[in-house]
């Protein structure tokens, strides 16, 4: 619940006050923030993490993945249909953008793929989905098979390459 939110946030900036600004622990304040619903005060996070020059890869890749996340949620709280497609088009263009960094899983490729979808892009989206259902199955392959967020990722690709009865048995 919020009040677990809440614990999460302040456990992190008891870790940011042993370790000030530490770039894991700055995200997972921000994490936590948009979790509980503040997604001004965790995009600012964000945006502040992000200068970091040096910052890891796999921290940036996560960290533009929730600047996407920020605008999906604000994309799912628009009421105006001009908003909603501007919305899915910035959340879509960031996830994009950590998808595409030398690491990144397949987490911020199908989120992108749903998004060029709801956007109103079905070909960048198709696109996009191929590659990422292409490349969680080659990792179950590879014996990931235990993992339920590589069977979730195909699952959403083939939703949104309109393979609905395909992606119930991913």
């Amino acid at each position: 619940g919020a009040g677990h939110l809440a614990r999460a946030y302040e456990l992190t900036q008891d870790g940011l006050a042993a370790f000030p600004g530490d770039p894991r622990l700055r995200y997972q304040a921000a994490l936590a923030l948009a979790r509980a619903g503040s997604r001004a005060r965790a995009g600012d996070l964000i945006d502040s993490l992000l200068q970091a020059a040096d910052l890891p890869t796999w921290l940036r890749v996560q960290a533009i993945s929730l600047q996407g996340r920020l605008k999906k949620d604000a994309y799912v709280l628009a009421a105006d249909p001009i908003q909603q497609r501007a919305l899915a088009e910035a959340s879509a263009r960031l996830y994009e953008s950590a998808y595409n960094l030398a690491g990144a899983d397949t987490f911020p490729g199908v989120n992108a793929a749903t998004m060029w979808r709801l956007a109103g892009h079905p070909e960048r989206a198709s696109v996009l989905a191929e590659r990422v259902e292409r490349q969680a199955l080659e990792a179950l392959a590879l014996g990931n098979d235990a993992d339920p967020w590589l069977h979730a990722t195909v699952g959403e690709a083939r939703i949104v390459l309109g393979k609905v009865e395909a992606a119930t048995t991913a």
